[in-house]
């Protein structure tokens, strides 16, 4: 296996504030749409990478969707429209809305969630 691209991922938080180290917490494929889905550790947000060039060389990121600090595993629901991933010193849990790619939900946990990866 070989690179394709490059694709540099934002080295600011959801504050604006600069960070040193950026790291990827976890990347899944939609079941239903040619995107990935990546949870930036550090800086709280969910970027959506589309694959779908067929010539296999351009992956841009069309949304960089700030949530909460210190992202951790996520997976989907039942439909496959939703991404959820845990915020884990934030002690909340994300909702992504896949299909307008945008926040849809923030929700208080309590002590450092840590669900698993859903479907």
């Amino acid at each position: 296996l070989e690179p394709k691209q490059r694709v540099d991922v934002p080295m600011v938080d959801i504050l604006g504030e600069a960070l040193v180290e950026n790291r990827v917490a976890s990347i899944v494929a939609s079941h239903n749409d040619p995107v990935w889905v990546v949870s930036l550790k550090e800086a709280g947000i969910v970027s959506i990478v589309d694959y779908s060039d067929p010539a296999g060389v351009n992956f841009p990121i069309t949304a960089n969707i700030h949530t909460a600090k210190f992202l951790h595993d996520g997976g989907f629901d039942s439909t496959g429209n939703y991404f959820l991933v845990a915020a884990n010193a934030s002690n909340k849990m994300v909702v992504v809305d896949l299909v307008s790619q945008s926040l849809a939900a923030t929700i208080d946990t309590g002590l450092v969630p840590h669900p698993g990866r859903g479907v």
